[in-house]
Protein backbone atom coordinates (compact mmCIF):
# COMPACT_ATOMS: atom_id res chain seq x y z
CA UNK A 1 0.00 0.00 0.00
CA UNK A 2 1.09 3.60 -0.48
CA UNK A 3 2.97 5.16 2.44
CA UNK A 4 2.55 8.84 3.29
CA UNK A 5 5.21 10.22 5.63
CA UNK A 6 4.36 13.49 7.35
CA UNK A 7 6.49 15.25 9.93
CA UNK A 8 3.40 16.61 11.74
CA UNK A 9 4.33 16.60 15.43
CA UNK A 10 1.97 19.11 17.05
CA UNK A 11 -1.79 19.76 16.89
CA UNK A 12 -1.45 22.43 14.20
CA UNK A 13 0.60 20.18 11.91
CA UNK A 14 -1.68 17.22 12.53
CA UNK A 15 -4.71 19.40 11.68
CA UNK A 16 -3.12 20.34 8.35
CA UNK A 17 -2.45 16.65 7.65
CA UNK A 18 -6.07 15.78 8.49
CA UNK A 19 -7.34 18.45 6.10
CA UNK A 20 -5.05 17.13 3.36
CA UNK A 21 -6.28 13.56 3.91
CA UNK A 22 -9.91 14.68 3.75
CA UNK A 23 -9.19 16.07 0.27
CA UNK A 24 -7.89 12.73 -1.04
CA UNK A 25 -10.08 10.08 -2.64
CA UNK A 26 -11.55 7.80 0.03
CA UNK A 27 -9.37 4.80 0.86
CA UNK A 28 -8.84 2.66 3.92
CA UNK A 29 -6.40 4.68 6.04
CA UNK A 30 -4.16 3.08 8.62
CA UNK A 31 -2.34 5.47 10.91
CA UNK A 32 1.19 4.53 12.00
CA UNK A 33 1.89 6.90 14.85
CA UNK A 34 4.40 7.67 17.56
CA UNK A 35 4.47 10.90 19.56
CA UNK A 36 6.73 12.51 22.13
CA UNK A 37 5.24 12.62 25.63
CA UNK A 38 6.00 16.35 25.95
CA UNK A 39 3.73 17.22 23.00
CA UNK A 40 -0.04 17.74 23.19
CA UNK A 41 -0.60 14.11 22.26
CA UNK A 42 -4.19 14.02 23.50
CA UNK A 43 -5.23 16.69 20.99
CA UNK A 44 -3.16 15.04 18.27
CA UNK A 45 -4.84 11.68 18.92
CA UNK A 46 -8.29 13.25 18.68
CA UNK A 47 -7.50 14.90 15.33
CA UNK A 48 -5.80 11.85 13.83
CA UNK A 49 -8.54 9.48 14.95
CA UNK A 50 -11.06 11.42 12.86
CA UNK A 51 -9.21 10.55 9.63
CA UNK A 52 -8.06 7.00 10.44
CA UNK A 53 -9.80 3.67 10.04
CA UNK A 54 -7.29 1.81 12.23
CA UNK A 55 -4.03 2.66 13.94
CA UNK A 56 -0.75 1.06 14.93
CA UNK A 57 1.31 2.88 17.52
CA UNK A 58 4.96 2.67 18.43
CA UNK A 59 7.30 4.61 20.69
CA UNK A 60 9.89 6.44 18.57
CA UNK A 61 13.52 5.79 19.49
CA UNK A 62 13.85 8.73 21.85
CA UNK A 63 13.78 9.02 25.64
CA UNK A 64 10.92 11.56 25.37
CA UNK A 65 8.68 9.09 23.51
CA UNK A 66 5.17 8.42 24.72
CA UNK A 67 4.66 4.69 25.37
CA UNK A 68 2.92 3.04 22.42
CA UNK A 69 0.22 1.53 24.66
CA UNK A 70 -0.77 4.96 26.03
CA UNK A 71 -1.17 6.34 22.52
CA UNK A 72 -3.15 3.29 21.38
CA UNK A 73 -5.45 3.73 24.38
CA UNK A 74 -5.97 7.43 23.57
CA UNK A 75 -6.79 6.69 19.93
CA UNK A 76 -9.16 3.93 21.02
CA UNK A 77 -10.94 6.45 23.21
CA UNK A 78 -11.74 8.37 20.04
CA UNK A 79 -13.26 5.35 18.31
CA UNK A 80 -10.30 4.01 16.35
CA UNK A 81 -9.22 0.41 16.69
CA UNK A 82 -5.57 0.80 17.71
CA UNK A 83 -2.83 -1.61 18.66
CA UNK A 84 0.60 -0.98 20.10
CA UNK A 85 3.73 -2.47 18.55
CA UNK A 86 7.06 -3.11 20.25
CA UNK A 87 9.21 -2.10 17.28
CA UNK A 88 8.92 0.15 14.27
CA UNK A 89 9.49 -2.80 11.94
CA UNK A 90 6.64 -4.65 13.63
CA UNK A 91 4.41 -1.57 13.47
CA UNK A 92 5.11 -1.10 9.76
CA UNK A 93 4.41 -4.76 9.03
CA UNK A 94 1.12 -4.59 10.97
CA UNK A 95 0.10 -1.36 9.21
CA UNK A 96 0.80 -2.87 5.80
CA UNK A 97 -1.32 -5.88 6.63
CA UNK A 98 -4.19 -3.75 7.95
CA UNK A 99 -4.14 -1.39 4.95
CA UNK A 100 -4.14 -4.16 2.38
CA UNK A 101 -3.46 -3.51 -1.29
CA UNK A 102 -6.25 -0.93 -1.66
CA UNK A 103 -5.53 1.08 1.47
CA UNK A 104 -2.85 3.53 2.54
CA UNK A 105 -0.56 4.03 5.51
CA UNK A 106 -0.17 7.49 7.00
CA UNK A 107 2.80 7.90 9.33
CA UNK A 108 2.92 10.98 11.56
CA UNK A 109 3.43 12.25 15.08
CA UNK A 110 7.17 12.61 15.31
CA UNK A 111 10.05 13.56 13.06
CA UNK A 112 12.02 10.77 14.74
CA UNK A 113 9.38 8.24 13.72
CA UNK A 114 9.11 9.50 10.15
CA UNK A 115 12.89 9.52 9.70
CA UNK A 116 13.27 5.99 11.03
CA UNK A 117 10.37 4.73 8.94
CA UNK A 118 11.68 6.35 5.78
CA UNK A 119 14.95 4.49 6.20
CA UNK A 120 13.13 1.25 6.96
CA UNK A 121 10.83 1.59 3.94
CA UNK A 122 13.22 2.86 1.27
CA UNK A 123 16.70 2.24 2.66
CA UNK A 124 19.46 4.62 3.72
CA UNK A 125 20.11 7.87 1.88
CA UNK A 126 23.15 6.35 0.18
CA UNK A 127 20.89 3.76 -1.49
CA UNK A 128 18.68 6.54 -2.90
CA UNK A 129 21.67 8.47 -4.22
CA UNK A 130 22.99 5.35 -5.96
CA UNK A 131 19.77 5.13 -8.00
CA UNK A 132 20.23 8.52 -9.65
Amino acid sequence: PPLLLDGAHNPQGVQMLAEFLQGLPRARTVLLCGIMADKDWQAMARILAAVSDEAVTVAPDNKRALPAAALAYALGGHGVSARAADTLAGAYQAARSLAGPQGRIVAAGSLYLVGELRTLAVGPDSALLAQE
